[in-house]
């Protein structure tokens, strides 16, 4: 949530502070696991005699954005008092689990410099620092982390250098910072193998003749075999991690061609598009699971994070891909939708990026009575994402391939959660999990998925279409007679019911209402829209 820079490709992610330190590493899930857990992995400089870690304010400026319609980001670092400056350039590749980091050092001064970059590691491999290894492969020349079936490869080089030096140590226990302090004084003691709680350092050095520049790379590598990163690793070497970088900015351009808005937009509106959909995408796991958020600081105070799917979240953002011209983020989505769907035809709270439960704070009993922990909205918005992707589309082979897992059960769960004599879907949580109720939102998002439920179901010869359809009217009903106040001129919030008789009206009118126009419930010349 408060990370400038995030880059990945479903597979391996990397999150960035505003201080170029690497704060969140996730594999083989975006969002779980998280290896780096939150912790800092610097970056630092060596000029002449003059150590110093880029997030020093006060011997570096920073400006972080990122290169034009590319998931690659480019941070300008600037030290006056050095003559130096560096653009630092970071991407994963789309095929590989390959983080690329590019530095480019220039050197504004009239003599040479002897400069040293240093390329500190902090990680906890499964999200634990307990039983992590790191070690010099000298048959590599890279830095090796493992521990169980996570395995991480940290290399670097430049067109005129080679690593230079490099150090294993103790982080966090007995007394020990971190082997970050070892590069300090701008040497690195080659401590070979360290086990338990775990970093590690590796410099690269080059000479930059006077207002000339020079190139350095490092790269990390991940996979779930030694075997994998090690043949990560020489691709990498094989191919060159420019090389690498270049194809990953070249990846990107040609993906948002399909999103491309028309000319007349203007280019910071268009900039802004553009960053929006590459965001979208690199949030979207390849197992089909779009995830909220990725930020660890928050769990400082909640000893929770944002890094789950909520099925509510993630149908919203495949539906803005899907206007946006990229079906196949919705494909994939449906894959995990259909594997998460519970028995019953309905979806939990929210889950992990593999598909296991995740955490909650909806309860199972109020009082003595058991109550479903469900947002129905978070149904409904799945088969409304269905709906709207066959009208687009046309590719019903997708809604047969989903029909008996997860069409038909979700809609025979909506069409049946429902108090018949009212016309009105039964209580749940509302979208913001504060209040439980009766709401608007959730009608609608009911009334819209059944709708295209009725369409998928004529699309593929079902009978039961039209018990869908028939449902969605009487709930139609219902919201105009329930959830709508003539003497207010507006739709309300929601409603509680006991029973069959409602009370505690809530007017407020908050942005949930927007609902009736989202889900195609109330038509955009209706006065009530």
């Amino acid at each position: 949530m408060s990370r400038p820079i995030i880059i990945g490709n479903g597979h391996l992610t990397v999150g960035f502070d505003g201080a170029l330190q690497m704060r969140d590493l996730y594999f083989p899930h975006v969002g779980q696991w998280n290896h780096a857990n939150g912790y800092p992995s610097r970056f630092g400089v060596q000029v002449d005699d003059h150590f110093s870690w880029v997030h020093d304010g006060n011997t570096w400026t920073q400006l972080q954005d990122y290169v034009p319609d590319t998931l690659v980001s480019v941070t300008a670092l600037d030290s006056a008092s050095l003559g130096v400056s560096l653009v630092v350039k970071d991407g994963v590749t789309m095929s590989d689990n390959i983080w690329i980091r590019q530095v480019e050092v220039s050197n504004h001064q009239q003599v040479p410099k002897e400069i040293r970059l240093f390329f500190h590691t902090d990680l906890s491999l499964g999200e634990t620092e307990v039983g992590d290894t790191v070690l010099y492969n000298p048959e590599l020349q890279a830095l090796y982390h493992y521990k169980k079936n996570w395995h991480v490869v940290i290399g670097g080089n430049g067109p005129h250098s080679t690593l230079h030096q490099w150090s294993c140590g103790v982080k966090r226990f007995n007394g020990h910072e971190g082997t970050w302090r070892d590069a300090e004084d701008g040497r690195l003691e080659k401590n070979p193998i360290v086990q338990g709680s775990v970093d590690s350092v590796l410099s690269v050095r080059i000479t930059v003749p006077p207002m000339e520049r020079e190139y350095v790379y490092f790269w990390l590598v991940a996979g779930e075999s030694r075997d994998d990163v090690e043949a990560l690793h020489h691709k990498v070497l094989s191919l060159t991690p420019g090389r690498l970088l270049e194809r990953t900015e070249s990846y990107w351009r040609h993906w948002l061609r399909r999103g491309r808005l028309p000319d007349s937009v203007p280019e910071p509106i268009r900039q802004a598009y553009s960053k929006s959909l590459v965001f979208c995408r690199s949030f979207a796991d390849h197992a089909g699971g779009i995830l909220a958020a990725l930020d660890s600081d928050i769990m400082q105070y909640n000893r929770d994070h944002y890094a789950y799917v909520w099925p509510r979240d993630a149908a919203l953002v495949a539906l803005a891909m899907l206007n946006a011209g990229y079906p196949e983020v919705s494909r994939q989505f449906f894959t995990f939708a259909s594997r998460t769907l519970s028995r019953r035809g309905y979806f939990y709270h929210k889950y992990n990026p593999d598909g296991s439960a995740g955490s909650s704070w909806h309860p199972w009993i109020q009082g003595e009575e058991p109550k479903l922990p469900i947002q129905t909205d978070e149904t409904a918005l799945v088969l409304f994402l269905l709906g709207k992707y066959l009208e687009q589309t046309g590719d019903v082979d997708t809604i047969r391939e989903h029909w008996e897992r997860l069409v038909q059960p979700a809609a025979l769960f909506l069409a049946h959660y429902i108090y018949p004599d009212l016309g009105l879907p039964k209580p749940s949580w509302d979208l913001w999990e504060e209040r439980y109720g009766i709401f608007t939102w959730s009608t609608a998002a009911t009334i819209g998925a059944l709708k295209g439920a009725a369409v998928m179901a004529e699309a593929l010869g079902e009978p039961i279409g039209q018990f869908f359809q028939e449902t969605a009217v009487a709930l139609t009903q219902g919201l105009d007679r329930y959830l709508y106040s003539p003497a207010l001129n507006h739709f309300l919030r929601g409603v509680s019911v006991d029973e069959s008789d409602l009370f505690d009206m809530d007017a407020t009118p908050d942005a949930s209402i927007a609902g009736i126009r989202l889900f195609d419930v109330v038509g955009i010349h209706d006065p009530r829209s």
